[in-house]
């Protein structure tokens, strides 16, 4: 059977003709934890021989600042960046430098800067120790550089294709194209390709040409889910995979999955915050007075990279015990794996917490935790994740499929040596065989260089991307009109002439852009009009999205522009609900200020992030962004103290919220709020207790309606009658309702009302969007159904 076709053949096959004079295509795989190159010599290939592309693997120097470490050469290059002593340092040699006290992150070391790539916040690293490396995108280039530079010199590379994770949006996928010039690697329009996508390239690739062959006459029409899980990212993509007897095979997505900053280093944290803290805190009593920054940047560091150890080594066991089977079958409580001689160092003290021990069943427990549900936060570190279980439900419904039409799961990543990974993924798609090489970490570089020696000898594009989400425009009544759908080939450009203005008074029009519903918004066209307009005016959109995922919308009033946007990061922000953006914009803020050195702007800037960070209940955010601007600029502000009261108590860190909430009080000891906040900490161990600390306040003090409110509730708990004093309030609020704080009326009069026995209503002033705005919005005699 030789005479079937596996690849698409085209004129270049049948005459041999290679359209580019190079000889070597490469392929990088730029990971989150660690970068691979390799490349195929085309002159080394002939297709009619063998379908078998042969892949080399570039082998890197890679030293350590201090000698006691051994000089190492590996084709893997830990994607780590260190300066020690004013010299630059690369690779895997740099792994068990976190934490460690010579070596501060973002400052001197630098790690999972892949996931900041593409933020627009400049200098990302302000504390950087050289310029050069104040960015995540310059970090890359460094890598590639020193990579580059070990084995082809001063020589620039072509023909290269760079793997990004499919989700990576435009400003992400030109921050990787930055990184590509500064490492003298030549760049293109085409040259990245989505991670999994180049995985299933370097899958199919491995096969002998008999299984290719079995691929070729069986595989008809099927569902691929390839699972990336990496470092630091979780990437999912649905290729269908057909076969045509004249032409070979074809892949084309189905749907990508949005981005998901889980990976490897997240079950390493997990470890850390869930398995290993509770053993640090056995030696260390005041382990929930520690300053979360100190945790984060110190403490977290040093035993997610013990959790590390303990990870790899307890999977390894577990396969070996399990071999062909399933993980399921076997007995967990028998396998376990020991780490020894752990130990961290906290301020200049060194802690000891031995030999640690680690069973098969409590590591999946663990890993569990990541796996089922929609979401989870980790407790230490400000950050919540996607499950895998809901992001695999989620790309399995853009895809327009069932979990019983996945036929075949791929798994690739270095995360994907963990047994569990496979085991909970086949209970969930109970129809799909499991997909598995031997190095599903090489996958993604080896696909990366296989589709560059068909792009870049034969003009062959074997997958092409797709939109992840739909993009769409509000209109009048708040309805969702979609323009953009997602699942469409890139890149796409539509013209929709079915607009038209809801009045011809407006000198103004307004066109919210979200996606998916009109609850994600990604941004607005906000445009001055020229002239009034008729009723009958042609409204037009021309919208399109670039094969770098860049949105550009135009609006035509008949044939006069009167908007035009560009969108940057469309499904990246398409994530966020309208308090998060403000978050996020925020941000961005506080890093201008930052950038500029302006203190009052920074200061300020710093100051309104506690805030929206609490409207979004980002207790982690809170907290850290407290702590720093206590420490940076104010130690005497009691309503940021309170702030960390209340992101520590969110978190469940009672010592340290009680800490901050006395120091606030300490600060401004009649401010009412203090006082109501303390006894609320004290009312949960105690209701008699709260009710005496209110009790034995000042007469002005205890005047204050919500610490009457308080007190009223507090004697309603104990069962002492407070029926007339709650009448008295009722009373109060009827006569003058604007006397009354929103905090009040929403939170505590409904129990107040509820004690007198009188009915309550409260109306919340607060709007998704202005009500003024929504007359200039556009309007559409044509439903999109």
């Amino acid at each position: 059977m030789n005479d079937i076709v596996i690849y698409p053949i085209n004129e270049s096959f049948k005459k041999e003709y290679k359209l580019s004079t190079e000889k070597k295509c490469f392929g990088i795989d730029l990971g989150t934890t660690t970068t691979l190159i390799c490349y195929i010599d085309s002159e080394n290939v002939n297709l009619k021989k063998s379908m078998n592309l042969p892949i080399q693997f570039v082998k890197v120097r890679q030293e350590s600042p201090f000698e006691y470490n051994p000089t190492m050469e590996n084709e893997k290059v830990a994607s780590i960046v260190g300066i020690y002593n004013g010299k630059p340092y690369i690779g895997s040699n740099l792994y068990h430098l976190k934490g460690h006290p010579e070596f501060e992150y973002k400052k001197n070391l630098f790690y999972h800067w892949k996931l900041e790539l593409g933020i627009d916040h400049h200098p990302m690293y302000p504390n950087a120790i050289i310029e050069k490396l104040n960015m995540p995108y310059k970090i890359a280039g460094g890598i590639l550089n020193y990579i580059r530079r070990s084995r082809f010199g001063d020589t620039p590379l072509s023909n290269t294709i760079i793997t990004v994770p499919a989700s990576f949006q435009a400003n992400q996928r030109k921050d990787v194209l930055k990184a590509a010039e500064m490492a003298k690697i030549e760049t293109a329009e085409n040259m990245l390709i989505d991670e999994p996508n180049a995985a299933f390239l370097g899958y199919f690739n491995r096969l002998q040409i008999e299984e290719k062959q079995e691929w070729a006459r069986n595989v008809k029409n099927k569902n691929v889910l390839v699972v990336d899980f990496g470092g630091g990212t979780l990437d999912l993509s649905i290729l269908n995979v057909d076969f045509k007897r004249d032409t070979g095979i074809t892949i084309s997505n189905r749907a990508i999955s949005r981005y998901n900053d889980l990976g490897g280093q997240d079950i390493d944290t997990l470890i850390a915050e869930e398995f290993l803290v509770p053993k640090f805190k056995k030696i260390f009593d005041d382990f929930d007075v520690i300053d979360s920054l100190d945790i984060r940047d110190v403490i977290l560091p040093q035993l997610a990279l013990i959790g590390e150890g303990l990870k790899i080594g307890i999977s390894n066991n577990v396969s070996l015990k399990a071999g062909d089977n399933d993980v399921s079958a076997i007995d967990l409580d028998s396998i376990s794996y020991e780490h020894p001689e752990c130990r961290l160092k906290y301020k200049g003290v060194e802690y000891e917490l031995g030999d640690i021990n680690i069973t098969a069943k409590e590591f999946k427990n663990l890993f569990t935790k990541l796996f089922v549900g929609k979401n989870y936060s980790f407790k230490h570190i400000d950050k919540t994740i996607s499950t895998i279980s809901s992001s695999i439900s989620d790309i399995i419904e853009k895809a327009v499929l069932g979990l019983d039409e996945i036929d075949y799961i791929l798994f690739v990543g270095g995360s994907s040596f963990n047994p569990f990974l496979h085991s909970l993924c086949k209970e969930k798609l109970t129809n799909a065989k499991s997909l598995t090489s031997h190095e599903p970490d090489k996958l993604v570089a080896e696909g990366a260089a296989v589709y560059s020696y068909f792009l870049n000898v034969h003009n062959i594009s074997l997958i092409s991307p797709i939109t992840s989400d739909t993009i769409g425009v509000v209109l009048k009544d708040n309805r969702f009109y979609p323009i953009l759908e997602r699942g469409q080939s890139l890149p796409k450009k539509v013209v929709i002439p079915d607009f038209r203005f809801q009045n011809n008074l407006n000198l103004e029009v307004i066109i919210p852009v979200c996606i998916n519903g009109v609850d994600f918004p990604i941004g607005e066209i906000r445009s001055k009009l020229s002239k009034y307009y008729d009723l009958d005016t042609v409204i037009k959109i021309e919208s399109e999205v670039t094969i770098d995922k860049v949105f550009k919308m135009k609006v035509f009033a008949n044939n006069d522009l009167i908007g035009n946007a560009q969108f940057e990061n469309p499904y990246g922000m398409g994530k966020l609900s309208e308090e998060e953006l403000k978050v996020y914009k925020q941000k961005e803020e506080l890093y201008k200020a930052k950038l500029s050195k302006n203190l009052k702007d920074e200061k300020s800037a710093l100051r309104s992030l506690i805030w929206k960070y609490s409207a979004v209940k980002n207790y982690r955010g809170v907290i850290e962004s407290a702590e720093e601007y206590i420490k940076r600029f104010d130690d005497l502000d009691e309503s940021v103290w309170n702030m960390l009261y209340i992101g520590n108590s969110g978190l469940g860190r009672s010592e340290a919220a009680k800490k901050a909430l006395k120091r606030a009080i300490d600060l401004d000891p009649d401010a009412a709020y203090l006082n109501y906040n303390y006894s609320i900490l004290l009312g949960k161990s105690s209701r008699r207790e709260a009710l005496e600390y209110l009790e034995n306040s000042s007469d002005d003090l205890k005047n204050e309606m919500d610490i009457r409110c308080r007190i009223i509730d507090l004697k309603n708990d104990l069962g002492i009658e407070t029926k007339q004093d709650a009448l008295k309030i009722v009373s109060e609020y009827k006569a003058s309702p604007h006397n009354f704080e929103l905090f009040v009326k929403k939170n505590l009069l409904p129990g107040i009302f509820n004690i007198a026995g009188e009915p309550y209503a409260f109306i919340d002033p607060k709007t998704e969007r202005k009500a003024e705005d929504q007359g200039k919005y556009l309007d559409t005699n044509n439903l999109p159904f």
